[in-house]
């Protein structure tokens, strides 16, 4: 899956930060930015995150923003990501 720059959601545009740098001290390994429309993806992925998969996770936060009001929860995000992922990479949508 090719990580674009910019993604749409609704109407609005979210500007992706590939590689961003997030303290240390952390586990974020992604940040969605409802205010400044920005996703980052960290530039610490281990080994249970893809790339793809933080991406997913950050655009299902975004859809959360714009489409319902942030009604769902971290782990139900998550959970979601992870099964999106999943249908994604078996289908062989994701290289």
């Amino acid at each position: 899956m090719k990580i674009p720059k910019t993604v749409k959601v609704g109407g609005m545009i979210y500007r992706i930060i590939d590689g961003y740098k997030f303290d240390e001290r952390t586990d974020v390994r992604g940040l969605a930015d409802h205010n400044q429309l920005i996703i980052r993806l960290g530039n610490m992925i281990d080994n249970n995150h893809t790339r793809e998969l933080v991406f997913i996770h950050e655009v299902l936060h975004a859809i959360n923003n714009v489409y319902n009001a942030e009604g769902l929860e971290e782990d139900e995000i998550d959970r979601m990501a992870h099964g999106l992922y999943q249908v994604l990479t078996d289908n062989d949508m994701v290289k």
